[in-house]
């Protein structure tokens, strides 16, 4: 999902699953932005120890909470 916001910067959320284009089961979650000074962060979930662990399920940061973390000031 995109949301651009009022001060231009643009906001990416993904869910993925097992490969490019798998989106079932989710096993990935990713929030991206990208400032219009050139600012970028990026944060990623997986449910596993690493990405060849993932198992599907719940996961310990929901979507909105990823891009809570990467639109504050601070990051």
């Amino acid at each position: 999902m995109r949301e651009k916001l009022p001060d231009g910067t643009l906001v990416v959320t993904n869910r993925f699953g097992n490969g490019k284009t798998a989106t079932d089961p989710i096993l990935h979650w990713t929030a991206e932005v990208y400032s219009p000074d050139g600012h970028h962060v990026s944060i990623s979930e997986w449910n596993g120890e690493n990405g060849y662990t993932a198992r599907p399920g719940t996961p310990a940061l929901s979507l909105e909470q990823l891009k809570t973390i990467v639109t504050d000031p601070c990051s």
